[in-house]
């Protein structure tokens, strides 16, 4: 079952549809995506934003037709899954999740550069064993992207601090990044934007 906030994106993202420029740029994932000003850094991209908070792979997977393809995008970012964790999905049913999508989207992005981000690290007070399968998880998504020359990029180890959670002076939670977490993402991101 959707929650209601996701509903209601996925209800705006449909609807937006006419109005939307094809051959954007396409950010897709959950509130870490959501809540990125990414048209404050890139005002002169054409970028769309398609997170939705608390969002899953396979809540993306049954968007993905209205949140990608009938976009046409020429860029897709992605980055998803620090949910699944948080609802103690394991390691290998998240593997298949992750498989079915890459195929989804192999299947029908025509012309469009996939880029796939690591997930982030969070702070120490959701744990050590949240933390050792974000890295299982960015291992499996590393190893898959070389093996289907897909472009990943590793966020994980800019964000952490000495301990290997997520940095405070990057988030206020232990989860979503704040303002100074977000540039240093846009200071990644220039180079493939």
């Amino acid at each position: 079952m959707r929650t209601e906030h996701w509903q209601q994106r996925f209800a705006v993202f449909n609807a937006e549809l006419q109005e939307i420029a094809k051959e954007a740029v396409v950010f897709l994932g959950d509130s870490i995506t959501e809540q990125f000003p990414i048209k404050k850094f890139f005002p002169d991209f054409t970028i769309i934003n398609r997170g939705i908070s608390g969002d899953h792979i396979d809540g993306v997977i049954e968007r993905i037709d209205s949140s990608v393809f009938k976009l046409q995008p020429h860029k897709l970012f992605l980055m998803i899954g620090i949910n699944d964790i948080g609802e103690k999905r394991s390691s290998s049913y998240m593997f298949m999740q992750y498989e079915a999508l890459f195929a989804v989207l192999n299947k029908n992005l025509i012309r469009c550069d996939l880029y796939v981000y690591s997930l982030l690290p969070v702070g120490s007070e959701r744990g050590t064993q949240t933390i050792e399968q974000i890295k299982e998880i960015n291992i499996f998504l590393k190893e898959y992207c070389e093996t289907h020359e897909l472009s990943f990029i590793d966020l994980f180890d800019l964000y952490t601090d000495s301990y290997g959670f997520l940095d405070k002076a990057y988030s206020d939670d232990g989860l979503h990044l704040n303002e100074n977490g977000y540039k240093v993402w846009v200071q990644v991101l220039q180079k493939y934007i």
